[in-house]
């Protein structure tokens, strides 16, 4: 009766969580070995309520070793999950910053491109004013020498128009003899002169259009060549200023391309850790479930062998903790804290 008493009342702290399950089974071990065990002197009498107990206590701690050995291997998972979850904020913070650098450096490369259309479009529109210039200045002289050519031509029609009438007048007085002091003489032949005074005269006027007309075409050509060379000087600082841009654009793009490569090995490097992160955790796991089984065996088998003392059982109990705590800061060390189990 006084077992009954003592045992409901061991019972009920335990379902209060007054005691541990430890110190449960100790104060349980106590009871059984007082009033059941061999030196009770009722050992055999209450043989299978000593055994009851046994069975209990070897469940009850087998359980406790078990729930011990899940929490390992939650622990496992979760350090897995928050060691994997840390690099992968990591790989998300290196992508956000590739993006932002690769952003930063487009924007650079699209405000070059503005400025190389606009410097570009700047040069082009000086080029066509110098064409409109230069079509002007030509239209000036080609006006001036075509005028210079009607007047000529108009000239050379009044002197025709002359010659032909001064040709039928000499016709019309034309005489063989020269009637002069009196007499019949041989006299100067006027016309032949007058003739040959106005071939003289005409070729003069030729030489002298000529020659202006030569430098007034001298002059429309070297005025159109200046703009020839303006438009050739445009042409070439557009040219330098285009090859410039594109040079700074290659240069920024070959840019680009060295900070995106940098950001992706720093990637495939998150990624490599991640992967070899996980077959460590993976592996440990398994090395511990392959083993785990032979732990419980071993610790049970410690703690309710009759050969043994309960100090001893304990010190079995204890062994087992500290493997526990022993394995949680091993995991630990890999970056992510714990807390060890207090039992």
């Amino acid at each position: 009766e006084e077992y009954e008493k003592q045992k409901d009342d061991l019972d009920h702290k335990l379902a209060m969580e007054e005691i541990s399950q430890e110190d449960y089974y100790k104060q349980l071990y106590a009871l059984n070995e007082k009033y059941f065990g061999e030196a009770s002197g009722q050992h055999d009498k209450y043989l299978d309520d000593y055994q009851k107990n046994e069975e209990t206590m070897y469940k009850g701690i087998k359980s406790m070793l078990k729930d011990r050995a899940e929490d390992i291997k939650d622990a496992m998972k979760d350090q897995e999950d928050a060691a994997i979850d840390a690099i992968e904020k990591q790989s998300d913070a290196v992508k956000a910053a590739e993006e932002a650098a690769l952003k930063a450096i487009d924007n650079q490369i699209d405000a070059l491109k503005k400025q190389k259309d606009a410097a570009l479009d700047a040069i082009d529109s000086q080029i066509e004013a110098t064409k409109k210039e230069q079509t002007a200045c030509e239209t000036y002289w080609n006006n001036k020498i075509d005028a210079f050519k009607k007047a000529n031509e108009e000239l050379t029609e009044q002197n025709k128009l002359m010659e032909l009438q001064q040709a039928l007048a000499a016709a019309q007085s034309t005489k063989v003899k020269i009637f002069q002091g009196g007499q019949f003489t041989y006299g100067q032949d006027e016309e032949a002169v007058d003739t040959a005074q106005q071939n003289l005269d005409e070729y003069q006027d030729e030489l002298k259009y000529e020659k202006e007309l030569q430098d007034l075409e001298d002059s429309r050509d070297a005025a159109l060549a200046v703009y020839d060379q303006k438009i050739e000087d445009l042409q070439n600082y557009r040219d330098s200023v285009e090859e410039q841009y594109d040079a700074e654009i290659e240069a920024m793009e070959n840019h680009r391309d060295e900070v995106q490569e940098q950001y992706d090995a720093e990637l495939d490097a998150l990624s490599a850790q991640k992967e070899a992160l996980k077959a460590q955790y993976d592996e440990q796991i398994e090395n511990y479930e392959a083993t785990e089984k032979k732990l419980f065996d071993d610790q049970v088998d410690a703690i309710t062998s009759e050969n043994n003392n309960w100090t001893v059982r304990l010190q079995n109990l204890a062994a087992f903790v500290t493997q526990y705590n022993s394995m949680i800061s091993s995991l630990g060390s890999g970056g992510t804290a714990s807390s060890s189990y207090k039992g």
